[in-house]
């Protein structure tokens, strides 16, 4: 994925599933205002579901697995909710960049195995359809 010119990455964090999977965090800082910045991913975001303002996010499945992207774009004082970053946003940031990208296995049902009937049940049903 294309990233906003002159983004710069601090800090990455990975996250694994119980379930098998992976999502990965990764911060970017940019001296640019949060409001050039969000307006560049917006035209660039088209595929993306907007959540809120400045915040972007992609879900699709193919073989077997939810494969996720997301981007927010924040002033460096207001991180949202979700992970935080364990570096210090560099001096001089006006924006900060979230990037999560991820794979997840979809969640299906267990097949049920269909309960044979025994003989004697068969032969039951047989006897009383007959009638």
């Amino acid at each position: 994925m294309e990233h906003f010119p002159g983004l710069t990455p601090f800090d990455t964090l990975r996250t694994h599933a119980a379930a098998g999977g992976h999502i990965t965090t990764t911060w970017f800082a940019t001296a640019s205002p949060p409001a050039e910045v969000s307006l560049w991913y917006e035209q660039r975001l088209l595929d993306h579901t907007v959540q809120a303002p400045g915040d972007w996010t992609r879900v699709e499945v193919r073989d077997g697995l939810r494969r996720l992207h997301g981007v927010t774009v924040h002033p460096p004082e207001a991180l949202p909710a979700g992970p935080r970053p364990t570096a210090p946003v560099p001096p001089a940031t006006r924006t900060v960049v979230r990037v999560d990208e991820g794979a997840l296995p979809t969640m299906t049902a267990p097949v049920q195995p269909v309960a044979r009937l025994s003989l004697l049940q068969r032969i039951k049903v047989r006897l009383t359809t007959l009638r």
